[in-house]
């Protein structure tokens, strides 16, 4: 196992000088009424109300005119939850998984996501933390933890939330000071993985109005995949060093300040810091799991088919993933640091800091944000044992934003939010890949096939407002919108080619200059015909901004309108219908969109490289169902239900590896007019039950979850061979606890069906018969955890 000295030093420091230096970012939602980092208990107060901020104010669930999924602390601290993929499993039509490369992860929403493998990309569904919005895939591999809820926002949120949410919002709340000294810490070790992790946090009251959290998390894992490598006679192949993969270790911590005089001025400043480490992201997310025609995986080198002796075409948790020999990492640039071996690295640092005045009718909000991260990897992209398609990646990326906003909460029926927001942004994207088996370059000793940095700067300016009308004392309109304009300056280039693929690739510098003004309306209508009861209709739409792909590989041919893209659009429209009888808390929705231009990047492993489109359009229509039912204070019962249907219009796709004329492929591509998007089931559930009983003085618990989903194609490409399947998972747990639940003892049990299910998928490179690589589930995982509170 990975000591945690040295990531913990390295993340103190790093939250240390960021806290000192930075502008000290937003904090988000629970703050913005109030200005009080409020603690559980204020979200969930009488009634086990469950207060959101979907509006940028505090108002019931039950209330709100958007589709929201609330998860409490005791919802997220049923099984153990405490990143974003965690997340997703509890949400039904939510998808969430990291990548080994690119945009590093993928964040899908009603089945509309963005693809992870382009670094110019934001994704379409966007994650507030404490305040600060991020649309970077990266966020699937931070650490999320000691949070006090999750709120997941579906549809368009452009007038709230901005550019870069038009499928949906991941709003994550932390746990902010309380008046008087608490804490907890716990421990967990996860037996089929060899995962131990250690979390705790601990309130001090600093004065009668200044209050402090402190928060961290460690966590390592051995790893659920087992590594099959061996050395074959091929050139420059060396076997993978780590037999148990994925060896993830990390650290992460959080500070938060809050300071609530009873004077109208408060302020709250927050600050997380993450440190990550892996064996190769590779290894969770290119597990070979379609061999096409052929009867392994395979990889093409200069018209040689190699077959895999190692590897399979399963989804399970063997693997074949080979390492790059020293000597040919020697002067490659990231692969050298560990002699050509596998590996991720990422640092993070999120701050924010939200300032209000609070002169009762009038509330001014100021929220200040800073996302600063540092990711390197070197992986092997052929996704077998000879490793001779590999790449190294750097990723430096830095924002600053700040808020300004304007709030009424007058008597009358008339009211009003108005606001501006600025941001600015940096991204360094370097990769240096290999793709052909040629010898070292006589200069320079280099075996890689090209090394390539690019950069986007960017700034938005944007201004929004809301004015809300109470027609009736149960009836309200609203209606607002959301003014962008946006820059980005992008430069790409081939700074080395290898001598010998002079031929290939470009030496052409590329320079976009992307602009783009926007205007996202939205209006509703809300009523309330009895207490504790809403309909609404809304009609909604967002963009997500355009850019050049980073990402993008550059040769000979290769122009500039190949390699930029535009904005997304979205518009539509929303209908729900929420309640609370007695102890049933039941919510319906149906919903209509349309999207164009959506960002696709696929891979044509024909020729090594990226293709990037903007789709002709998607219709989207749905409906959902969620309810919760307590039976009484030892029995509850949840459920939810949405079928979601996306079908392309107008849009010729890449063909998938492997596709034929006879199967649809064709000069243009393939016609994907009728089908589905990635990732996107027609239907989805979940039911479960928690169910509580007192033993003397202690209690036990017991919960059960199982999720349903219909079959989707896990790839932009829609390949067959890589279509998922309908499945079913189930999650349980018990626990033991102490009077006053100060001592809790917990056995958590997600996957516990063993079900391996492909969660996204691509055409693997170096393959001549129509292969795919995945992400793959984990398997089953079973967890004992103890717990304290103080």
């Amino acid at each position: 196992m990975r000591a945690y000295k040295r990531l913990s030093i390295h993340a103190s420091m790093g939250c240390l000088a960021v806290g000192l230096l930075a502008p000290a970012p937003a904090l988000s939602q629970e703050a913005r009424e109030t200005g009080n980092s409020a603690s559980q208990s204020d979200n969930e107060s009488d009634d086990n109300v469950i207060i959101v901020t979907a509006r940028l104010r505090s108002e019931s669930l039950l209330d709100v005119p958007v589709a929201v999924t609330a998860l409490t602390s005791a919802d997220l601290a049923r099984y153990g939850t405490a990143d974003l993929t965690a997340i997703g499993n509890q949400t039904p039509g939510l998808i969430i998984s990291k990548a080994s490369s690119g945009g590093a992860g993928q964040l899908t929403l009603r089945g509309i996501s963005t693809s992870s493998s382009q670094a110019g990309f934001e994704q379409a569904v966007s994650v507030n933390i404490d305040g600060v919005q991020s649309s970077r895939g990266r966020a699937a591999t931070n650490s999320f933890f000691d949070l006090q809820q999750v709120e997941v926002l579906k549809g368009p949120q452009a007038l709230f939330f901005g550019k870069n949410s038009p499928a949906g919002v991941i709003s994550l709340v932390s746990r902010g000071p309380s008046d008087e000294f608490e804490g907890y810490g716990q421990i967990g070790y996860g037996f089929h993985a060899g995962e131990l992790t250690g979390e705790g946090a601990v309130s001090i009251p600093l004065a009668q109005d200044l209050g402090v959290r402190v928060a961290v998390r460690a966590r390592n894992l051995d790893g659920w995949m087992t590594n099959n490598s061996v050395a074959e006679p091929v050139p420059f192949n060396t076997p993978g060093s780590v037999v148990r993969r994925p060896g993830e270790s990390e650290f992460a911590s959080r500070i938060t300040l809050a300071y609530t005089p009873a004077s109208p001025f408060n302020m709250t400043l927050k600050f997380l810091g993450n440190t990550y480490r892996d064996d190769g992201a590779s290894n969770m997310t290119l597990q070979v799991v379609n061999c096409g025609t052929s009867s392994a995986p395979e990889t093409t080198v200069g018209g040689v088919v190699y077959l895999d002796p190692t590897g399979d075409c399963k989804r399970d948790s063997n693997m074949s993933n080979g390492g790059v020999a020293p000597e040919v990492a020697a002067n490659w640039p990231i692969a050298k640091q560990k002699g050509g071996q596998a590996f991720s690295k990422y640092e993070s640092a999120i701050g924010s800091l939200t300032m209000n005045l609070d002169y009762d009718k009038i509330l001014l909000t100021s929220v200040t944000g800073i996302i600063a991260s540092r990711a390197e990897t070197f992986d092997n992209f052929d996704g077998t044992t000879f490793a001779l398609l590999a790449a190294a990646e750097r990723e430096v990326y830095r924002t600053i934003s700040q808020q300004f906003r304007l709030q009424t909460n007058f008597d009358g029926a008339l009211n009003f939010m108005a606001g501006a927001f600025y941001e600015d942004t940096h991204q360094s994207f370097f990769n240096s890949s290999r793709i052909a088996a040629v010898p070292a370059d006589p200069a320079t000793g280099k075996f890689q096939s090209w090394e390539k940095p690019g950069t986007t700067d960017g700034k938005t300016i944007s201004a929004f407002g809301q004015v809300t009308f109470d027609i009736l004392s149960n009836l309200e309109l609203s209606a607002g919108g959301r003014y962008t304009h946006e820059e980005k300056d992008s430069v790409l280039e081939n700074s080395y080619i290898h001598p010998f693929l002079a031929a290939v690739f470009n030496t052409n510098r590329f320079v976009n200059n992307f602009k783009d003004n926007n205007f996202s309306p939205e209006v509703s209508l809300t009523y309330h015909p009895l207490p504790n009861t809403t309909l609404y209709a809304a009609y909604k739409t967002g963009f997500k901004s355009g850019g050049l792909g980073l990402s993008a590989v550059l040769v000979k041919s290769t122009t500039l309108n190949q390699i930029n893209f535009d904005s997304e659009k979205v518009k539509g429209f929303e209908f729900g219908a929420k309640g609370k009888f007695g102890g049933l808390r039941a919510e319906l929705g149906v919903y209509r969109y349309k999207f164009t231009d959506l960002q696709v990047n696929s891979y044509d492993p024909s020729v090594n490289a990226f293709t990037i489109q903007n789709a002709g359009g998607l219709k989207q229509f749905g409906a959902e169902m969620q309810f919760n039912y307590d039976f009484s204070n030892a029995f509850s019962l949840r459920g939810s239900m949405v079928y979601n249907r996306n079908r392309f219009q107008d849009y010729f796709a890449q063909c998938y590896a492997g596709q034929t004329a006879a199967q649809g492929c064709t000069v243009l591509g393939q016609d994907v007019d009728g089908l589905p998007s990635a990732r996107s089931p027609e239907w989805t559930g979940t039911a479960g039950f928690t169910y509580e009983i007192p033993v003397g003085d202690w209690t036990v618990g017991a919960t059960g979850d199982a999720f349903y989903s219909s079959s989707y194609f896990t790839g932009e490409t829609l390949s067959p061979g890589a279509k998922q399947g309908s499945f079913a998972r189930f999650d349980a747990s018990l626990r033991l606890r102490s009077p006053e639940d100060r001592w809790e003892l917990a056995l958590i049990g997600r996957n516990i069906g063993d079900k391996r299910y492909v969660i996204a998928s691509s055409d693997k490179p170096g393959g001549s018969t129509g292969q795919q690589f995945g992400s793959v589930s984990r398997p089953r995982e079973i967890t004992i955890q103890a717990r304290v509170a103080f």
